[in-house]
């Protein structure tokens, strides 16, 4: 995910921390962890969701893989946006982004 690339190596302890709190979730979520609703994961649209750090938010979606099960796709990373959804909703414009990645990769 080309966003986040950098961060765990910055000199930033904001984006150093950014990293922490994403490589956390991932090995969380590896080992079968449930992400609680809400707190930590929550429905975009259709099959879209997304699985949030405090900074850091990050659309997927689940497909089923016949070798490995279930798997999630993440289709992008962005920075949460302090101040521009007062009600804690996804950016629309994150939305329709994750949604026809989606379905680009679906036609693969």
């Amino acid at each position: 995910m080309s966003f986040l690339l950098g961060f765990a190596d910055s000199k930033s302890k904001k984006k150093r921390r950014i990293a922490a709190d994403v490589e956390a979730l991932f090995e969380d979520w590896s080992t079968g962890v449930v992400l609680e609703p809400k707190t930590r994961q929550r429905h975009l649209e259709g099959d879209l969701w997304e699985v949030k750090t405090p900074d850091v938010r990050l659309p997927y979606y689940e497909v089923v893989d016949p070798d490995h099960g279930r798997l999630a796709r993440l289709t992008h990373g962005f920075l949460k946006d302090f101040g521009r959804t007062i009600d804690g909703k996804c950016p629309p414009k994150q939305i329709r982004k994750g949604l026809y990645m989606m379905k680009e990769d679906k036609l693969c």
